[in-house]
């Protein structure tokens, strides 16, 4: 398992690697560098390193269940969704063939995940660093589907589109991590291989 100094590693190494990916989906648009680099295209180089990041946190989740309680399996089921979703464009597909916001739709699944990250979060008041990234990942990616919302008018793209879907990607991207970044955190401190702030 890795110990403190290897999350800190991992957390910027990621982090970086979604910056630099944001930069080039923004060069896409604009200086026109191909488009495997597209933040909103399907089966591209971000969209598949998004799928990563939420797969990462599933196993990593899934991997923290004997430190935490049985929440950890819900949530890690919704995280290998989310990937499996995201690699797919299950969400966008869904919507076109029914006609219906795909917010709304998966909103009962959004609901059970809330539920089962409540749950979650209260076991990790022991370590507290995992709790603020448990805490600021769930907020990173509200905020990215607030953008996301706002972004479209049915199918038409509303004013400002880019600059928003720039951030909204990133968020998911930032949001994934620190789930990840979270859980790693969990089995460190947990296990006795780095205080990473347990209490």
């Amino acid at each position: 398992m890795p110990d403190l100094r290897r999350v800190r590693t991992i957390a910027l190494v990621v982090l970086a690697i979604s910056v630099v990916l944001t930069g080039l989906g923004y060069g896409v648009n604009n200086v026109g560098l191909p488009p495997v680099f597209d933040l909103d295209g399907e089966w591209v180089v971000p969209s598949v390193w998004s799928c990563a990041l939420l797969a990462a946190a599933a196993a990593a989740t899934w991997a923290a269940r004997g430190d935490l309680g049985r929440a950890t399996v819900p949530v890690a089921a919704l995280f290998a969704f989310m990937a499996l979703d995201e690699l797919a464009s299950a969400h966008e597909r869904l919507e076109s063939a029914v006609g219906v916001d795909w917010q709304l739709l998966y909103a009962p699944v959004v609901l059970a995940g809330g539920v089962a990250w409540l749950l979650m979060l209260r076991d990790l008041r022991r370590v507290p660093v995992a709790a603020a990234c448990w805490v600021l990942g769930a907020g990173a990616w509200f905020v990215a589907q607030v953008l996301e919302k706002l972004e479209w008018d049915g199918d038409v793209q509303r004013p400002g589109y880019f600059a928003k879907m720039y951030v909204e990607e990133f968020l998911e991207m930032g949001g994934s991590t620190l789930f990840l970044v979270s859980m790693l955190c969990v089995i460190v401190a947990v296990r006795g291989r780095a205080g990473c702030g347990a209490a």
